[in-house]
Parts: C-alpha cells; sequence; structure tokens
C-alpha cells in the first residue's frame, strides 16, 4: 500500500512500453511528447508510464503485446545479461 491508503501504481520505463510494443524508444518518447501516452518525468530525465495508461493506450490503438525475447530476461543463464558465465 501506498502512504495514501490505495494500493501502490505500477510505473514501466520507456524501454519496457517499447519492447512489449515491437517498436523503438524514440517511437515512446514520440508517442509521449504528442501526448498519446500518459508519462511523467523523473529528476534524472528519464519518463515513467502508469501501467493502467500503458494498458489504456495499447487497447486503444489495439497493439499486441510481444513477449520479451529469452536473452532480455534477467538471469537466463547467458553471460553479459544478468545470467551466469
Amino acid at each position: 500500500m501506498s502512504e495514501l491508503g490505495g494500493p501502490a501504481p505500477h510505473y514501466v520505463s520507456v524501454g519496457f512500453v517499447a519492447k512489449r510494443c515491437g517498436v523503438s524508444n524514440t517511437t515512446v518518447l514520440r508517442w509521449i511528447s504528442s501526448g498519446e501516452l500518459p508519462a511523467f518525468r523523473l529528476p534524472g530525465g528519464h519518463y515513467r508510464i502508469d501501467g493502467r495508461d500503458f494498458a489504456a493506450f495499447s487497447s486503444k490503438y489495439r497493439i499486441p503485446f510481444h513477449e520479451p525475447r529469452a536473452d532480455d530476461r534477467p538471469g537466463d543463464g547467458t553471460t553479459g545479461r544478468g545470467g551466469t558465465t
């Protein structure tokens, strides 16, 4: 729960949205800049998107979700991406 009494919100990154939609980070940033995908900016300059806004956006535009590739998942047993050597 959050300090405000409700469930803690779930936010996703530009990279997460890009991978799930099968597009580039630049495309997601364009959606944010145009106002089509609501987001807020962190002090370091990175954007975060409320998971509910992402779900509504993908539903509105009928964007199918792409499952992350095995090499995009941490701990997949390969080197260099959170796996083991």
